[in-house]
């Protein structure tokens, strides 16, 4: 697989980033833009991120560990870490300076298609194929609570810039938004 840049302002190719495995189902810039991280690999084989020097494509970093293809990824509001979710059902979490795996997620019974860090950086929410939106403390992946309206699949995920609500999106054609509590603990993160 293969990841093309492009200038905003001509849509003209920059760059081609290669080498990941499969197909690129997901990209993601570091805030500073110094960094762009892309997701795949084969499924039911191996999942795959890999990291490049977004002014030159010189590779940084590759992360291996996921069972399946991945579908998600998310860093951390200080860059220091990467989230990734897979169809493997699992969420790991990366120390981006040195690609060693800090944590792996457990609890979703289906795809994990989205992530999205509060931006105090001290929760984690995410999105499954298995209806539900998980919320989970940082650094130490405990899960704080399911959120479990939803009726199909959930794709997509994002904290709103206060970290007060969040937004949720998939297959049943809604988009549902929650205000996410303090310690944003089960019982406490109502719908809104």
């Amino acid at each position: 697989g293969e990841v093309e840049l492009l200038n905003p302002a001509t849509q003209a190719p920059v760059r081609k980033l290669t080498g990941i495995k499969g197909k690129a189902n997901t990209v993601l810039f570091s805030a500073d833009g110094q960094s762009v991280f892309a997701a795949g690999g084969e499924a039911g084989i191996v999942g795959e991120i890999k990291q490049w020097k977004t002014s030159d494509g010189t590779l940084l970093q590759s992360y291996e560990g996921h069972l399946d293809a991945v579908y998600a990824l998310a860093l951390s509001p200080d860059g220091k870490m990467l989230a990734t979710g897979a169809y493997d059902q699992k969420i790991r979490l990366w120390e981006v300076a040195s690609g060693k795996e800090i944590a792996t997620l457990k609890g979703h019974n289906g795809a994990v298609n989205g992530l999205s860090f509060r931006p105090d950086g001290k929760v984690l929410a995410s999105a499954s194929s298995d209806r539900t939106v998980k919320l989970w403390s940082i650094p130490d992946g405990a899960r704080l609570d399911t959120l479990s309206q939803p009726t199909k699949e959930q794709t997509s995920v994002v904290f709103s810039t206060d970290g007060q609500q969040l937004y949720a999106g998939g297959g049943d054609n809604r988009i549902r938004v929650w205000k996410i509590s303090k310690d944003a603990k089960e019982g406490t993160n109502k719908i809104l």
